[in-house]
């Protein structure tokens, strides 16, 4: 799977035009479809639907020839932030676990913006931020039986980074997270490390 993840899997969606220019594959989730569900049910994460004009720019990332299989989102009750996951079912499979490729970001929840310029779903700014969020958000549900990262986005500093077809910037360590999750709850000292060869110290990101 890591082979796969660093070696094969692009660094990106694709974007309307079929280059590869969208927002980065910066999550892999490797679960059953109960184990996916149970988790996002777990920490109360809302489901979009494919006519909801708010996911049209999510939906403009490509993979495999396809729009996300599925499209969720919190928001902060606390300020104007909303976190969205994008989710691809890969065609394949681990130890009898689906692989589904995923992308993580943070937004701005502004019912003016988000109507007029659909920046909630801006891949911006940090996106290892968004990446820790998720780790520490299903870690908690009891939902994650290993976790690590691999490599395959690359290196994209603050100080120069990239932008996307849309418009929008954003720079990462340039890892993936990478989580096996289960559909019953796991305790918090039964999550297993995997990959620990990656210095997972580059994620900080300069926080």
């Amino acid at each position: 799977l890591r082979q796969m993840l660093e070696n094969e899997l692009p660094c990106c969606a694709d974007d309307p035009d079929g280059e590869p220019n969208a927002a980065p594959f910066n999550l892999v989730i490797v679960a059953k479809p109960r184990a996916v569900r149970r988790s996002l049910l777990r920490s109360r994460w809302n489901e979009t639907t494919r006519a909801d004009p708010a996911t049209a720019l999510a939906r403009a990332n490509i993979f495999m020839d396809r729009p996300p299989d599925g499209v969720f989102y919190k928001d902060r009750a606390d300020g104007n932030e909303r976190i969205e996951l994008r989710l691809w079912l890969s065609p394949w499979t681990m130890e009898q676990g689906l692989v589904w490729i995923g992308q993580v970001v943070y937004g701005v929840n502004d019912a003016n913006l988000f109507a007029e310029f659909f920046t909630p779903h801006s891949p911006a700014a940090d996106l290892d931020s968004a990446v820790r969020f998720i780790l520490q958000d299903f870690w908690y549900n009891q939902s994650v039986v290993r976790a690590g990262y691999v490599g395959g986005v690359g290196v994209i500093s603050k100080d120069a980074p990239k932008t996307s077809y849309s418009g929008h910037e954003y720079f990462t360590a340039g890892a993936r997270l990478v989580m096996q999750l289960s559909d019953e709850p796991v305790a918090f000292d039964e999550t297993i490390i995997i990959y620990p060869d990656t210095p997972l110290t580059e994620l900080s990101n300069d926080d």
